[in-house]
C-alpha cells in the first residue's frame, strides 16, 4: 500500500486522474501503476465497471491504492464527477484522456453512427476531459507547492494522428482532431503554466 511519508505530502503531490481505464495489461492501468508507486493518489475512470474493478484490485494487491469511478468520457456530467473525485483525494494535478478504441472498418460500409462513436470517443471525450480539469490544474499554480513538473493534461495519441491508414478513417479522425486539441491548449494555456501533451 502507497503512504505519504509527510502529512500533507498528497496534497503537495497532487492527484492523477486516468480517464479511459480498461484493462489490467492496458496502457490506462500502466499509468496508473506508474503514479501510485511514486506515492500519487491516482484515480482510475471508464465505462466497463467490470474491468475497471478487475484493474482496480489487480493494483491493490500490488501494493497500489487506487480509487475506481465508472462512467463515460463522452458524458460531461460524468467527467465532472471524475474530476471531482480526483479533487477528493489531493488537488489534481494530471489529468489523462486515454479513451477509445480502435474499430477498423472498409470506409463504403461505414455506418455515420460508428464514425461518431470514434468521434465521442476520442475527440469529444479530450474536450469534455479538458474543459473539466482545466480550471482545477490552473488553481494550482496559486498554491504555495505546486505540482513540481507544472499541472498537466495528457492525452494518448497514435500514429493514425499523423497519417491515414486503409479501413481506420474514423480512428485517424478521431486521433488528429485529438492531436490539433492538445497543441492548441498547449498554445493557450502553456503560458498560464498548464502543460497539454500528446503521448
Amino acid at each position: 500500500m502507497i503512504s505519504s511519508s509527510e502529512p500533507g505530502d498528497a496534497a503537495i503531490r497532487g492527484s492523477i486522474l486516468i480517464a479511459g481505464v480498461g484493462s489490467v495489461q492496458g496502457l490506462g492501468a500502466a499509468i496508473a501503476r506508474r503514479f501510485g508507486r511514486e506515492g500519487y493518489p491516482v484515480v482510475l475512470a471508464g465505462r466497463n465497471a467490470e474491468k475497471l474493478e478487475a484493474t482496480r484490485s489487480r493494483l491493490d494487491a500490488d501494493g497500489i491504492t487506487v480509487r475506481a469511478t465508472s462512467g463515460d468520457v463522452a458524458n460531461q456530467e460524468d467527467v465532472k464527477r471524475f474530476v471531482a473525485a480526483a479533487e477528493e483525494q489531493a488537488p489534481l494535478a494530471v489529468a489523462v484522456h486515454n479513451a477509445g478504441s480502435n474499430r477498423p472498418a472498409p470506409f463504403l460500409e461505414l455506418a455515420q453512427e460508428e464514425f461518431e462513436a470514434h468521434w465521442r470517443e476520442h475527440a469529444l471525450g479530450a474536450y469534455h476531459l479538458a474543459r473539466a480539469a482545466l480550471p482545477a490544474l490552473l488553481a494550482r499554480q496559486n498554491r504555495d507547492q505546486p505540482f513540481s513538473h507544472g499541472p498537466s493534461l495528457i492525452f494518448t495519441g497514435a500514429s493514425g494522428s499523423l497519417r491515414g491508414k486503409a479501413n481506420y478513417a474514423p480512428f485517424s479522425a478521431a486521433k488528429g482532431a485529438l492531436r490539433n486539441l492538445s497543441q492548441s491548449l498547449a498554445r493557450e494555456f502553456g503560458p498560464w503554466g498548464c502543460m497539454s501533451r500528446m503521448w
